[in-house]
């Protein structure tokens, strides 16, 4: 069993119960929620499930995450920021480390910027990750691009690199041939599927939804996928050669005393010509040309967007008018 787990704290051992003051050393010294942060770091290890014994995989002055096994069991990738000082900056690498105490990591890519959320290819040739497309040590304004690399090492293939949309969520096809990502669309977040070969992708399922999570059903090469619509949370659903079925109806008794409303999309021109998606909700039975009390949500962007996911508060002040 691989563990990935933050070193041993000892700051609140002492006899009397308090815990140590912090000794300000780091740049990056304070975090929001977490407040004051120390020295420790989070490391890899392996689990011998018959002996119960740990061994150590990764150690050092950097944190490990986002580690993932290769097919065969043999290998695992991680993501780690390896430069001078990481409080500095958001450098993320994916690096490559035998499943085997006492062995190195090799690095696997070398931009300055973020390669995050590695996935193997189903015969462990290549992984696929998510590569940010600015290089400079902070930034938020910015989208990420699918890139895929040899696990041997090798140069990096952008395969979204002309898009503009963000992307998340990888998931390779049963075959390898094509990669699953969960695409944001002009208010949408659809299900989209890239061709390794081609570059070019397909929608597998879109519309006036928000999709979160998709995994694959090994055995068919169906996708289990969670989605949500403006009118109902979060279920699940079967994505095949047929479309979508639902699976799940966990939130079906807690929707049927709330009084539905009606949502529906459109788009203004700004003074300059721009159009700018809204999405507008009101009562389902207020008359067509009934004037009606208005709240405005402004997003300017340009990271993230509000999108047709079920809303809780807005079908609250849309139901009472």
């Amino acid at each position: 069993i691989l563990l990935v787990m933050d070193d041993i704290d000892y700051s609140d051992t002492s006899s009397t119960g308090n815990r140590l003051p912090y000794v300000i050393t780091r740049y990056h010294f304070k975090q929001d929620i977490e407040g004051y942060l120390d020295n420790r770091k989070t490391h890899l290890y392996l689990l011998d499930v018959a002996t119960k014994d740990i061994d150590t995989l990764t150690s050092g002055n950097y944190n490990e995450e986002q580690a993932v096994w290769s097919p065969d069991g043999k290998k695992i990738a991680f993501v780690s920021n390896h430069s001078e000082d990481p409080d500095k900056n958001e450098n993320d690498d994916i690096f490559i480390v035998d499943a085997a105490q006492g062995t190195s990591p090799y690095q696997l890519t070398t931009w300055k910027g973020e390669d995050q959320y590695p996935q193997w290819s189903p015969d462990g040739k290549y992984i696929a990750y998510l590569q940010s497309s600015s290089d400079e040590n902070f930034t938020m304004y910015g989208a990420n691009i699918l890139a895929v690399i040899p696990s041997g090492g090798g140069t990096s293939n952008l395969m979204s690199a002309s898009s503009d949309q963000q992307l998340q969520a990888l998931r390779w096809s049963k075959d390898g041939k094509n990669i699953i990502v969960l695409m944001e669309d002009d208010r949408q977040q659809l299900v989209a599927s890239f061709n390794v070969e081609t570059q070019q992708y397909t929608k597998l399922a879109s519309g006036e939804k928000v999709f979160w999570n998709a995994e694959l059903n090994e055995a068919s090469g169906d996708w289990l996928v969670n989605m949500t619509d403006p009118q109902t949370p979060n279920e699940l659903y079967a994505l095949d050669k047929n479309g979508l079925r639902r699976l799940t109806h966990a939130t079906d008794s807690f929707l049927a005393p709330i009084q539905s409303i009606k949502v529906e999309g459109f788009q203004s021109k700004s003074s300059d010509g721009t159009l700018v998606s809204g999405i507008l909700y009101r009562p389902a039975n207020a008359p067509a040309n009934a004037k009606l009390p208005f709240i405005m949500y402004i997003h300017g962007g340009p990271v993230g967007q509000d999108d047709y996911e079920f809303d809780m508060q807005r079908n609250i002040l849309a139901a009472a008018g």
